[in-house]
């Protein structure tokens, strides 16, 4: 017995230091570690929380932070995993798995995410409750009820009741929108027809009475808020946005033009003035978008006391890089291009008026079809004055090419009836132009409208948005048109009350087959003055209006929508100003709002 203690001592004491031994070396191996990672600081410039690698490695939307990561010595798998947090309502988010790896070397400072690169084969419904009664939503046809979805935008939650003045989001069904609301009185709401991408989120809300369409975006622009700018110029700028949802425009001034890059966010990127001509006057009228980021300027400049026409291609950021000249209309000294239309990628019209000047002269319609060579434009053909003769006929103001029909159509203004609004008369005409410059045997004439925008769908329809003048009040009023010229239907602006109004410009969208119109309302005249600038959308089948939205809320000041477009990716840029003394007036703003026009987490610079 006393041999055997003696054997566990020994046994004991070896252990002990072996125990002892290893302590020793232990710094040494975590000293040794610190060799395979590195510290790298994350600059995020999405609207998401990023996780690198893991939940450990967090990095806020647009923020930085220090983060450490493990070295990878294997050049051939490189590359550190990346989750976005999309945030689809309050309390709710969704982890998902970027496409591709993010690659850093150790030696880096810094790492910058810019843009999201997910994939999302879900889309969701994000419905709040805005009546006093509890619903439940569900499949149309169906009596079976959706469960939200839980916190972590993933499992089914366990409740299908969605109570007054809450928020639940819902996995939706990709295709054709086939459900609805049931409340707790059996009655039943239909959410809004179209129909769910993948990817994408769609927001809806509850009045008590029926369901509305509030917002519609991919889920890479979830979080996005809306803004708007003042720009500075003598008149409503003009704009237009390349496929990197880059912004651009141009704000003519009595000395010249302010060119303006912005990013999707507002961010002024780029700012220039240019002087032209020693300081003559200059109108840049209409900015387009054209193949490879080039832009399409028209307008007109003052040269020794003439009107000189301006049809130029640029560069992104404003460099000429070709000047279409040689116009046939030569013996006029005024010669004006106030709009643009683009038949295919290197096919485009601009259209505008030439006058000899004095004060018994008058503008003339004019028009030519230009091709884009690249370095260089070359002229297909052009009318003027002498061509056209239509002697009631001014100047062109709108022009849109019609792929139903083969055809540009051009409006204008007629001069046969008194001057009715400034720039606007009581009578327009409506005239088509084929594909070798013939003007065709069809036009025609509405007494008492004023044509601001002519705009065409996919099959072949044209609509023309207006202001029309009767028993001595002026209405916003859409005509609708087959591509044969033939009038379909007229619709008018339904919230109009004792006041003037009207429709100033318009699109066609259709991927929720509406056509969006914006102007002016409830205005003290026919000018515009101390109205209320709108935006609204009507089915463009139907006329049935969609969704409305006042806009004075955007700034102060505003009377007007001056320009619009849809956006890259989702939602609406517009221009709107004030209109003072009859004409345009400042402030003048560009502003990004979402699907439905509304303003979320509004942000003014």
């Amino acid at each position: 017995m006393k041999r055997l203690c003696v054997i566990c001592c020994a046994l004991i004491t070896a252990l002990s230091a072996c125990t002892s031994q290893n302590a020793n070396v232990a710094e040494p191996v975590r000293e040794a570690s610190r060799e395979f990672v590195f510290t790298v600081t994350i600059i995020n410039n999405t609207f998401f929380d990023i996780e690198i690698l893991d939940a450990s490695r967090s990095v806020p939307a647009l923020d930085k932070k220090d983060i450490s990561l493990p070295k990878q010595l294997n050049e051939l798998t490189e590359g550190y995993a990346i989750n976005y947090r999309v945030k689809l309502a309050e309390g709710v988010w969704r982890t998902i798995p970027g496409d591709t790896a993010i690659v850093i070397k150790p030696d880096q400072k810094s790492a910058v995410i810019e843009n999201p690169a997910f994939t999302e084969n879900e889309s969701f419904i994000v419905l709040r409750n805005d009546s006093g009664q509890t619903v439940r939503l569900k499949r149309s046809g169906s009596s079976a009820y959706r469960n939200n979805l839980d916190r972590d935008g993933r499992g089914p939650g366990s409740r299908p009741e969605l109570a007054p003045g809450s928020t639940n989001v819902y996995l939706s069904v990709t295709g054709t929108n086939s459900f609805s609301l049931e409340t707790d009185q059996g009655k039943n709401a239909a959410l809004p027809a179209g129909s769910f991408s993948p990817g994408w989120i769609y927001g809806f809300t509850f009045d008590g009475s029926r369901v509305l369409l509030t917002d519609a975006r991919p889920l890479h622009n979830a979080g996005e808020t809306t803004w708007h700018r003042a720009i500075e110029g003598n008149y409503p700028p003009v704009f237009t946005e390349d496929e990197n949802r880059n912004i651009f425009l141009i704000a003519s001034t009595d000395a010249g033009e302010q060119f303006f890059a912005l990013d999707a966010a507002g961010k002024e990127l780029q700012k220039k003035f240019s002087a032209r001509n020693s300081g003559a006057p200059v109108s840049i009228t209409g900015l387009c978008k054209m193949p490879g980021g080039s832009l399409l300027v028209t307008g007109y400049e003052g040269i020794d006391g003439d009107f000189t026409p301006l049809l130029q291609k640029r560069t992104h950021d404003n460099v000429l890089v070709w000047e279409s000249s040689s116009f046939k209309a030569k013996d006029r000294n005024y010669i004006s291009l106030l709009a643009a239309a683009r038949k295919d990628e290197a096919t485009w019209a601009a259209a505008g008026g030439a006058s000899a000047g004095g004060a018994l002269d008058r503008d003339r319609p004019y028009i030519r079809e230009i091709k884009d060579r690249g370095g260089m434009s070359e002229l297909s053909w052009e009318l003027g004055p002498s061509d056209i003769k239509k002697d009631a006929w001014e100047i062109i103001r709108s022009i849109a090419y019609n792929s139903g029909s083969g055809t540009y159509i051009i409006t204008g203004s007629n001069y046969e009836a008194p001057e009715f609004t400034g720039n606007q008369e009581q009578s327009s005409f409506v005239a088509f132009i084929n594909m070798e410059g013939k003007l065709q045997p069809r036009d025609f004439s509405l007494p008492g409208c004023a044509i601001n925008q002519v705009v065409c769908d996919t099959e072949g329809a044209f609509y023309l948005c207006l202001q029309e003048q009767r028993d001595g009040k002026a209405y916003a009023a859409v005509f609708k048109y087959s591509a044969e010229g033939k009038r379909v239907t007229q619709w008018q602006q339904s919230r109009q009350l004792k006041q003037h109004a009207y429709y100033q410009c318009a699109l066609v969208d259709e991927e929720f087959g509406q056509i969006v119109l914006g102007g002016v309302l409830n205005a003290r005249n026919e000018y515009g003055e101390s109205g209320k600038p709108f935006i609204q959308g009507l089915d463009k089948k139907t006329g049935e209006e969609i969704w409305f939205e006042e806009l004075d809320s955007v700034s102060e000041g505003l009377n007007l929508v001056t320009g619009l477009q849809k956006a890259e990716n989702y939602g609406f840029l517009l221009t709107l100003c004030a209109v003072r003394e009859n004409s345009y007036a400042g402030p003048y703003i560009i502003a990004r709002l979402n699907a439905r026009a509304k303003t979320v987490n509004h942000k003014a610079y």
